[in-house]
């Protein structure tokens, strides 16, 4: 979260990408993976990753506000 509140998608997706090794089904990290490509403006990828948070928490608001940027 400290990686993208900075600006430095990419180092987040570096740290995200560790933790995956540990835990595929990680949904802060797929929430932050996701959000971290949209910042990169790969939307198609970024629509993935959210999407799958989104059906691991369909209550989140934040991953849905998330998606909802995307659809902008």
């Amino acid at each position: 979260e400290i990686c993208l509140k900075l600006g430095k998608p990419k180092k987040t997706i570096f740290y995200c990408k560790s933790v995956f090794e540990l835990d595929p089904e990680n949904i802060k990290a797929t929430y932050r993976y996701g959000k971290a490509l949209r910042i990169l403006q790969d939307f198609d990828r970024a629509r993935n990753y959210l999407t799958k948070a989104y059906k691991m928490q369909p209550n989140n608001k934040e991953i849905l506000a998330e998606i909802e940027k995307l659809d902008e």
